[in-house]
């Protein structure tokens, strides 16, 4: 029924049509997910051995995977679901050098040694998925642009101008570009702005990255979950049971030297 607290809305609401209440549906189809396609792969039927398993089959993992094979080793990707779908499909694209935690605190909680260290190998993933995009070929919408970090546009409580002219101090003072803004572009707060930052299309990306992968004793396998790790062994479990139904074999094998934990 229309009638009751939610008043007047809820009354017009009730009175739409079919059509319209369904033009105002929202898809929550994520962007990626929406414009870019990335092949099909097989679960594993059968076991293999490789030189390195990979266990996750978004941005971390396709990228690992396809050095490890450019370096010369035989590599298997196991996605438990299919690839880029997760958290890769769903992410903003921005690729950023800056951590959840504030450069100030790091450097107070681990020192200036190790806050440097960690920008530093957010700096070189960048690096490295530009080169990739440019030896690739890859049309993933790559562009270098600068990134923001602000107070809240709404219910900031404090003033945090001080915070971040310290934040960007020390950000110059590691080597990283950054400039204190008394209002960021857009949001009308205070911040810092990051040179060198970048977007991309993360599933474009990817795509490529998926398709460069399989060959040569190399394997990209979609809904495969590792059920179990024997480091003795050197063995990975996919897709077991337990107990196997029906009396059937549960799982397949992968024998490796290495596995690389990236989902």
């Amino acid at each position: 029924m229309c009638a009751g607290a939610r008043g007047e809305f809820l009354s017009n609401e009730c009175r739409l049509s079919v059509t319209q209440k369904r033009s105002l549906c929202v898809n929550t189809t994520p962007y990626w997910l929406d414009t870019a396609k990335i092949k099909t792969f097989p679960p594993l039927s059968e076991d293999i051995t490789v030189d390195v398993l990979v266990v996750g089959g978004g941005i971390t993992g396709l990228t690992t995977a396809y050095l490890l094979k450019e370096a010369g080793m035989t590599v298997a990707v196991a996605e438990r679901k299919q690839l880029a779908t997760i958290d890769t499909g769903h992410t903003t694209a921005h690729l950023t050098h800056v951590t959840d935690l504030r450069l100030r605190e790091m450097v107070k909680n681990f020192g200036k040694d190790h806050a440097q260290a960690a920008w530093d190998a957010g700096a070189a993933a960048i690096d490295q998925i530009e080169e990739l995009v440019r030896k690739e070929k890859i049309e993933c919408e790559f562009t270098r642009v600068p990134g923001y970090l602000h107070a809240p546009v709404n219910g900031g409580t404090k003033d945090e101008r001080e915070s971040f002219r310290e934040d960007a101090a020390l950000a110059n003072e590691l080597g990283f570009d950054a400039t204190y803004l008394g209002i960021v572009p857009k949001m009308q707060t205070p911040g810092v702005r990051f040179a060198n930052q970048a977007k991309f299309h993360p599933r474009k990306y990817l795509a490529a990255l998926a398709a460069a992968i399989p060959g040569k004793g190399s394997h990209v396998f979609e809904e495969t979950a590792i059920s179990k790790l024997d480091d003795e062994k050197h063995r990975a479990k996919a897709n077991a049971q337990f107990p196997p139904r029906f009396a059937q074999r549960s799982g397949y094998s992968i024998r490796v030297s290495s596995v690389s934990i990236c989902g």
